[in-house]
């Protein structure tokens, strides 16, 4: 069975796979990464990077990252202690 996420709420592998996923998705943030530079481009008088389609996709790959952590993150706090968490 390799949906980890789908067991009984207590479970240490369910514990371990939500922090897993919410750790794997946090890691992928660099999207974040992309988009302050992006801005900082701007702000120094580069307006043309908005003119470009991947900036859009990199600014919405950063939403969706930071939104998805917290969702996976916050439902992990909620069920176990937060040291299990981040360790």
């Amino acid at each position: 069975n390799l949906d980890l996420m789908n067991l009984p709420v207590g479970s240490p592998m369910r514990g371990i796979s939500l922090g897993m996923t919410a750790g794997s998705i946090a890691g992928n943030m660099f999207c974040v990464k992309a988009s302050v530079e992006i801005v900082k481009l701007s702000f120094q008088g580069n307006g043309e990077v908005w003119t470009h389609w991947l900036t859009y996709a990199v600014i919405a790959g950063a939403f969706f990252f930071a939104i998805s952590n917290v969702v996976f993150l916050t439902k992990g706090l909620q069920e176990f202690e937060a040291l299990f968490m981040v360790t």
